[in-house]
């Protein structure tokens, strides 16, 4: 298979805003492929393009394919994207691409383009969507499920995880009990470090793993039981499922510390997160296995900083893919009905106060997830709402969210540009933001 990673600039403009032909602008990459020839495209953010020969029917030696991707909120906003369903209902993305062709070719519909879109952590029940334009905005049409079984194995790793887990671990990963809080850990552990330890993490403690030895010191000394019984699919099955539960609870990802390594001082031993901040502490000394006997010894030495775990630049983390099969063109998008925790609260009003004449544009952004709405002005009065309440009095939506509005008005050349951090709650809904002269809202 020919693989093709190298992108040329666009030097031409398609006219029509339409999702099957939409403007083609300078953040999309553009690849020459020919017809007739097995061929795999990476684009720059890692999503893999995979052509059959018998893809296009065209008598042209090269087309040229227009490729933008959307992966997460900065890139979504760049674009003017937004998360919500064509009737309203709140998604929550994990990647959005669009493509085109030049000239006009269709796709053979026996053999669909395949569609990887990586991510480091994926969610159960995620489905593909469609574009489908609204009153100049995308919005999402449910196409169906995505290829790969993920549902499946996220659904063994929960039972293995209460199963074997649940004893030590919280099933709320935020929480610790005897071991750590499990959210996101797969964005913080070396892949065959996790392996490794639940499997055997005594063996690694006897080894002398600086990790190890660390965990063991901040988590009161206690062994975590080996799993010889667990295959290495059960484990990554148990971990894909820590994956797509962290973001259904709607863990951030730097929300939860993780220590990187651990030192002595004065008495004492210091647990530090990848970036050398100490996160913990304790009145002890260090730990040490003795390579004779099968107990545990502390250090009388005190270890110098160079003792410190290796540095997080060398973790490994295993990439994921969302995989589906296209037809046609236009903008594609990988999402999760946001339907946990709703209910009827008072639809939030925001007052935005601009330079008079400005034209503002505005969404309301959440913390920890991809989600993007965009909020509407009401001109009678002069107060912006969200808009997949269309303006009602109340909605459903969930409570307890962190989210920040972000809007910007323009005035003939001059930007200026607001941000507020929200809590979604039952009322008390009303805000006021003040733009003042700045950046865009895209940059």
């Amino acid at each position: 298979m020919k693989k093709i990673s190298i992108y040329l600039s666009l030097i031409f403009t398609l006219t029509s805003c339409t999702p099957e032909n939409q403007s083609i602008t300078d953040s999309s990459e553009t690849f020459l492929i020919s017809p007739g020839k097995d061929t795999l495209i990476t684009t720059k953010e890692g999503v893999e393009i995979s052509i059959s020969e018998f893809s296009f029917k065209s008598e042209e030696k090269e087309i040229e394919l227009h490729i933008k991707t959307a992966l997460d909120k900065t890139s979504m906003i760049k674009e003017g994207l937004i998360t919500l369903t064509t009737d309203n209902q709140l998604l929550d993305s994990d990647g959005m691409i669009y493509i085109q062709s030049n000239p006009p070719t269709p796709i053979n519909p026996q053999y669909p383009l395949k569609i990887r879109i990586p991510q480091l952590r994926i969610a159960s029940d995620m489905k593909l969507f469609k574009g489908v334009e609204m009153e100049g905005q995308i919005h999402w049409q449910e196409l169906g499920a995505l290829n790969n079984n993920l549902k499946e194995k996220i659904t063994l790793g929960q039972e293995l995880y209460k199963e074997n887990c649940t004893a030590c671990h919280s099933e709320n990963l935020r929480a610790a009990l005897i071991g750590p809080p499990l959210g996101n850990v797969t964005l913080h552990r070396d892949s065959a470090f996790l392996y490794s330890y639940t499997r055997n993490a005594v063996k690694l403690i006897q080894d002398g793993h600086p990790l190890a030895l660390c965990l063991f010191d901040l988590y009161n000394r206690q062994l975590m039981s080996p799993f010889p019984d667990l295959t290495k699919q059960d484990i990554s099955a148990i971990y894909t499922f820590l994956e797509s539960e962290s973001r259904k609870q709607g863990i951030g990802i730097g929300e939860i510390p993780y220590i990187d390594s651990c030192y002595q001082d004065s008495g004492k031993i210091f647990f530090t997160d990848k970036n050398g901040k100490v996160i913990s502490s304790r009145d002890t000394i260090r730990s040490t296995w003795t390579t004779t006997t099968t107990s545990i010894i502390t250090t009388t030495t005190t270890p110098s900083t160079s003792q410190i775990t290796r540095p997080s630049s060398s973790v490994k983390r295993i990439m994921k893919f969302y995989e589906f099969d296209i037809k046609g063109y236009g903008w594609y998008n990988v999402d999760l009905y946001l339907g946990t925790n709703s209910t009827i609260i008072e639809n939030p009003k925001i007052t935005i106060k601009s330079e008079p004449e400005s034209k503002v544009t505005a969404y309301v952004v959440f913390k920890n997830r991809n989600v993007i709405i965009p909020l509407i002005h009401n001109a009678q009065e002069q107060v912006y709402y969200f808009s997949n309440g269309q303006l009602k009095d109340s909605i459903e939506f969930p409570i307890g969210i962190e989210m920040k509005i972000m809007a910007e008005g323009k005035l003939g050349d001059q930007h200026f540009y607001g941000s507020l951090d929200i809590v979604s709650q039952r009322s008390d809904n009303h805000y006021t933001l003040t733009l003042q002269p700045g950046d865009s809202i895209k940059k």
